[in-house]
């Protein structure tokens, strides 16, 4: 995804242009030999394999691959695998996230998520759920960096109460978080 608020998505629903209220549902399985989620620009950019919307989102995603899964994410937007809930008030205050499914991840090679730059986040996440599992198993290494003011998540950004149950295996490798500045 590259461009002033410029989005691309596997999936159901968006919120990044022009809010999806209402619920939003679906499954989403993917197979392939390998997988990239990548933003690159500096205005707010997104791309997301998985359902979102600012009302109740559910829904299964997997991701299946025999080599490696990217996602990364530069300037000031969002590289993401799995489902978001982000529901507002008619204050656009953050309400209860409504958010309810699995979010699976299995790559016979790495797992890498990186951010670089302020505002940039790379995430394996169910955001706003309220109950469901984050799994992610890599044949070899996960590894999370996040630089220069950026963030990565694998789990769930929880809006008020919830219940997610993470798992990260590194079948033949290691699990490395790195941060490489003060602002990360």
């Amino acid at each position: 995804s590259t461009g002033i608020a410029s989005d691309t998505q596997i999936g159901n629903g968006t919120f990044l242009n022009v809010a999806t209220s209402g619920t939003v549902s679906g499954d989403i399985d993917i197979h392939a030999t390998s997988v990239t989620v990548e933003e690159t620009s500096d205005g707010f950019e997104e791309a997301r394999i998985g359902n979102l919307g600012s009302g109740p989102v559910s829904g299964n995603v997997s991701v299946t691959t025999s080599g490696d899964v990217l996602i990364s994410a530069e300037g000031n937007g969002a590289a993401d695998i799995g489902d978001y809930s982000h529901p507002k008030d008619e204050s656009f205050n953050d309400v209860q996230g409504e958010g309810s499914g699995n979010v699976t991840v299995n790559a016979g090679g790495n797992i890498t998520l990186t951010a670089d730059g302020t505002g940039s986040f790379a995430s394996i996440e169910f955001g706003g759920a309220t109950s469901g599992n984050v799994k992610v198993t890599a044949g070899d290494n996960v590894a999370e960096d996040a630089s220069d003011g950026g963030a990565v998540l694998i789990g769930s950004g929880l809006f008020f109460n919830g219940s997610v149950n993470v798992t990260v295996t590194a079948t033949d490798g290691n699990i490395t978080l790195q941060t490489e500045d003060a602002d990360s």
